[in-house]
């Protein structure tokens, strides 16, 4: 299958047409259709992947993938994951300590940030509305409280340890259970670790 064949399948799942993608992302109009003709930018893929909640793993192989789009994908993951995070427009940014909360991004431009927390999986150690100081670092230890985003998009506040087949993310809260990523999921999603909370600066009464 082609790229535009599997864009179209996507915007297909997305409930949008290939030209509505390219009116709402700014693209000409029929450029979508040439994209086997030329290889994409890192910001047209970029762009692609986050209208259609993709990674460029299954824009590009979808799952006949062959080894030299498996490498192309590859490389544009890694490209996109050094793409510097847009700047966020509050002052303390929020973080999820449940399920599926999307949260705002922030600009790791300095050692610490303040994050306040919402949701109840840390509890007890952290509850919904703790606001604590993130030291930004990519080491983590199990018992850490780090702040992982994923996908590009979710931050979470999570332990976090490193098994030989990919990464368990962990709960302090019994109630939610642990998630497995594998070493394809850290790298495709993709998972990466901003930072890990050092300081309790206030809590809710």
């Amino acid at each position: 299958m082609t790229k535009y064949k599997r864009i179209q399948t996507l915007c297909k799942q997305n409930g949008v047409s290939v030209a509505k993608m390219e009116r709402d992302l700014g693209f000409a109009r029929g450029s979508i259709a040439k994209i086997d003709e030329h290889k994409p930018s890192i910001d047209r893929v970029s762009k692609i992947c986050n209208y259609l909640n993709v990674s460029p793993i299954a824009l590009f192989t979808g799952e006949e993938s062959d080894l030299a789009e498996y490498d192309d994908a590859i490389a544009y993951q890694n490209a996109i994951n050094e793409l510097p995070p847009p700047v966020a427009e509050i002052p303390i940014y929020e973080v999820s300590a449940g399920n599926g909360r999307l949260n705002d991004y922030y600009e790791a431009d300095g050692e610490y940030t303040e994050v306040r927390i919402c949701g109840d999986s840390m509890l007890p150690s952290l509850k919904d509305g703790d606001i604590v100081k993130v030291r930004h670092t990519t080491e983590v230890s199990p018992t850490d409280f780090a702040i992982i985003r994923i996908n590009g998009e979710e931050m979470i506040c999570k332990h976090l340890e490193t098994v030989s087949d990919g990464i368990i993310i962990h709960s302090e809260n019994p109630a939610y259970e642990d998630k497995h990523y594998s070493v394809l999921e850290v790298l495709t999603l993709p998972i990466q670790i901003i930072g890990v909370a050092e300081e309790l600066i206030s809590r809710k009464l």
